[in-house]
């Protein structure tokens, strides 16, 4: 089952880091653990580099200078975020004893935001990455950050993406939207780990994909009868026998089988259009996490690494949205 002992968080000056502090914060306070918080100073432009640093073969200048803007950086992220209680460098002594870090890095010429991120996450214990889904760029309703983006679609262990307004929120209800293969097995125990953690409901939601949802000339309903209650019915035969495999080969640790046992957990089979459906229904249902892999059942993938549902959920999820890669 899905444990955490630290996590990553991504930080910067925008509101949204904000919120996602608060709610890292908010799971280590519920179940302890270590945050790693890492900043990254965007590549200078080319023109602004040759301009500051005319005498790039001696290079001294350069490294001086930005020593000291990664040690300014690092206070002004401090004081933003309001870090006291975390250690400035890994290699601090009391760092080694488990206590919070601060890094931050400067990216080149030949690298971006989100690679170091990414980096920086493969280097660290961290089960999970908390993000801002918008970064201090301006935003548009709708559309993720590109870094958010690019984090959604490359990093290899889970990520909680935070909207500003989120701030605070508390998490009483979790949603997990699970496609019938063996893939679920592995995000629903990330989502039930989650659920346990956090003290909320857990409600698995498996959308049958309406064959009509998206036929919007009519050609196929005239050509072909679909009955819903029949898919649903069928659909809901063979999520119960997918989940009791689930649930047979999950191993919970004998510490979080009393959580286990005060928890709501009710799986619920829809037809219709699967990103639609999972937005109505978190909204509906007054849903505070949605969990999700970021492929669908073996279909094929787009070319930023991630499926139409997920890349939709992250535009426009009503609640905190954790991708499962």
């Amino acid at each position: 089952m899905f444990e955490l002992t630290s996590i990553h968080v991504p930080v910067d000056f925008s509101r949204g880091s904000h919120a996602a502090m608060a709610f890292a914060r908010h799971l280590t306070a519920e179940g302890g653990g270590r945050l790693i918080a890492t900043h990254v100073i965007p590549p200078l432009l080319r023109y602004l580099r040759a301009t500051l640093f005319p005498y790039a073969a001696l290079g001294e200048d350069e490294l001086a200078i930005m020593a000291e803007v990664q040690v300014n950086a690092r206070a002004a992220v401090q004081r933003f975020l309001k870090l006291e209680d975390f250690a400035l460098s890994v290699g601090d002594a009391e760092a080694e004893e488990g206590a919070h870090v601060l890094d931050v890095l400067a990216a080149d010429e030949t690298s971006n935001v989100a690679q170091h991120l990414l980096g920086r996450l493969s280097e660290t214990s961290a089960e999970l990455m908390v993000a801002g889904l918008h970064g201090e760029g301006e935003s548009s309703p709708g559309i993720a950050g590109s870094v958010a983006m690019r984090l959604a679609a490359e990093s290899t262990r889970p990520i909680v993406f935070v909207r500003p307004v989120d701030r605070g929120r508390a998490v009483r209800k979790v949603l997990v939207a699970l496609d019938m293969d063996m893939e679920g097995a592995r995000i629903y125990a990330v989502a039930l780990g989650m659920a346990l953690r956090l003290g909320a409901d857990l409600t698995v939601l498996t959308v049958i994909p309406d064959p009509l949802a998206r036929d919007v000339t009519g050609v196929l309903g005239n050509t072909v009868e679909v009955k819903a209650d029949a898919l649903a019915k069928r659909g809901r035969k063979e999520t119960a026998k997918l989940m009791a495999r689930f649930r047979s080969t999950l191993e919970v640790p004998f510490s979080s089988k009393a959580a286990l046992d005060r928890t709501k957990i009710e799986d619920v089979v829809v037809v219709g259009d699967p990103e639609m459906t999972i937005l109505a229904w978190a909204t509906e249902h007054d849903v505070d996490l949605i969990v999700v892999g970021r492929h669908g059942e073996g279909r094929s993938r787009l070319p930023s690494n991630m499926g139409r549902v997920t890349r939709t959920l992250l535009g426009c999820s009503p609640c905190y949205l954790m991708v499962v890669p």
